[in-house]
């Protein structure tokens, strides 16, 4: 049995003098149980808005001050993991074995990423072209393979050429299954149960690691390659979370969370729209993606379900209800701004047998000692109507005047009718 007991305090800020807050990991060892001790959490940045040349560039400086990705050391019967100067020992354990929270560790490592190796699992890749972070299904149902995706320097790259190293078993295996059950909630147009739920939040946690993945491959300038690539495969380590709920589609999982059935944040709606309508936006630093597929709108961030805090149901309590592509867009830029402004992670209480894992929230943990007027703690940041108005300009291509009155600084919203 594996037993993970983390809490992190991480906190990035892109502005010109932010600099990385210092992780707090509290690490306790029950009688004769294996430790697992890692941190599973979700990392919170506020984003400034820089350009996107920019905001690689403070991602790759951020990252180049982190203490490296812990190292790793497996022999045939016992793991060595060597974190912050001490040496643990988890012993009993096959390399080859099917332990989820073992996959993920490799999956995040950044020596791994730099090999190539399999993105979900850390192990060698097969020979062919990899996973498609964006699924041939996809791909045929929206037109997506003469399409361009926009990367975070800027450039522009084919959906058609998303692809990260995989191995067999993982892209036959768990991955597949996720495929399938999320292309019948697509073609359905609805997310009716818990499980559908789950299994559309494992496949958009799956499309934004693939991204960053493919990114640290990448240069953020062709013409000087001294500037390295777009994401440093260290930072790769930061989505364990995002890897975790994706993983855990390996085996049967319980999820213990505080703010409702999952601990993730994820909304749905209805699109009045064109059967083969797509779009897609993501905020990196939030850990926040967004995407229309057809007559469904799917909005996730990876917080642990932090925004559930404020509503189950999102923005104005419209999850679920029919809006038109560009209401789905302004519905996107609000859930992508509030996970911006997230000033808070959990605790978690993870543990896992050969046949099941579990994944537990204990509590929240402020990054500030805020304290709000009815008495409780800060876990979002004050909602910041300018920088949710240049977003949702962004995502519904509309002007920021249509979101922002610039004469009284008054926010405003193409959801009247549904309100």
């Amino acid at each position: 049995m594996v037993v993970n007991k983390v809490g992190r305090r991480s906190r990035f800020n892109r502005t010109p003098t932010a600099d990385i807050g210092r992780a707090k990991r509290q690490v306790a060892v029950a009688p004769k149980v294996a430790l697992w001790p890692r941190v599973l959490e979700e990392p919170q940045w506020a984003d400034s808005g820089l350009a996107a040349l920019g905001t690689a560039r403070r991602i790759a400086d951020l990252q180049a001050n982190r203490a490296k990705v812990p190292d790793w050391q497996i022999t045939q019967r016992k793991i060595k993991y060597r974190r912050l100067g001490r040496m643990f020992e988890v012993k009993g354990f096959d390399p080859h074995n099917d332990y989820v929270m073992i996959k993920v560790e490799r999956a995040v490592d950044g020596d791994n990423i730099r090999a190539r190796r399999c993105f979900v699992c850390g192990d060698q890749p097969t020979t062919g072209v990899g996973e498609h972070v964006f699924p041939k299904w996809l791909q045929t149902r929206f037109g997506l393979f003469d399409e361009r995706l926009t990367l975070i320097n800027g450039t522009f790259i084919p959906y058609r050429s998303l692809t990260v190293p995989c191995c067999a078993e993982c892209n036959t295996g768990f991955l597949s299954r996720i495929e399938t059950e999320v292309q019948e909630i697509v073609e359905r147009g609805s997310v009716e149960t818990s499980a559908d739920r789950l299994s559309v939040a494992r496949w958009m946690a799956k499309i934004l690691v693939g991204i960053l993945v493919k990114e640290t491959a990448l240069l953020l300038d062709r013409k000087d390659p001294t500037l390295g690539n777009i994401v440093t495969a260290d930072f790769i380590s930061e989505l364990v979370h995002c890897q975790l709920l994706l993983q855990s589609a390996r085996k049967p999982a319980r999820f213990g969370a505080l703010h409702g059935t999952f601990p993730f944040t994820l909304y749905w709606y209805r699109i009045d729209g064109l059967e083969n309508g797509f779009d897609l936006s993501t905020d990196i630093v939030g850990q926040s993606i967004a995407m229309r597929v057809g007559k469904l709108g799917l909005a996730f961030v990876n917080d642990g379900g932090l925004q559930m805090i404020h509503g189950e149901k999102g923005p104005y309590g419209l999850e679920g209800v029919t809006v038109l592509p560009h209401q789905f867009g302004e519905l996107a830029a609000r859930v992508h701004t509030k996970a911006s402004l997230r000033d808070a992670t959990h605790f978690y209480l993870n543990s896992e047998t050969p046949t099941h894992l579990t994944i537990e929230q204990q509590d929240v943990r402020p990054f500030t000692s805020t304290t709000l007027a009815g008495g409780e703690m800060q876990v979002f940041q004050p909602w910041d109507s300018w920088k949710f108005s240049v977003r949702a300009a962004q995502v519904t291509r509309l002007e920021e005047s249509v979101f922002m009155d610039t004469i009284t600084g008054r926010e405003m919203t193409t959801l009247t009718n549904l309100l």
